[in-house]
């Protein structure tokens, strides 16, 4: 599919490690991990990330926002004195 070969193309470039922002059930997040890249896949929906799991057990798999995720891994901490955003 020419999306999978959009993100291939981009990771191959960019490198790795990879977030994917708003996974799914995790199709393109799986194919980047079969292609040997380090790649987490984000997701609000449990149910998704359920299926996802599934599918591909050897992915990470993370359920939040991107915001709740930027602050958690750059800032340290979700708590209301570090937050500042």
């Amino acid at each position: 599919m020419q999306d999978v070969a959009f993100y291939r193309d981009a990771a191959r470039e960019f490198g790795d490690p990879i977030l994917e922002l708003g996974c799914g059930t995790g199709r393109i997040t799986m194919a980047l991990a079969e292609a040997g890249k380090r790649i987490t896949g984000l997701d609000l929906s449990e149910r998704m990330l359920e299926r996802a799991v599934k599918n591909a057990r050897r992915c990470a798999w993370k359920r939040g926002s991107a915001f709740t995720s930027f602050r958690e891994t750059w800032r340290g901490s979700t708590s209301e004195k570090n937050s500042g955003w």
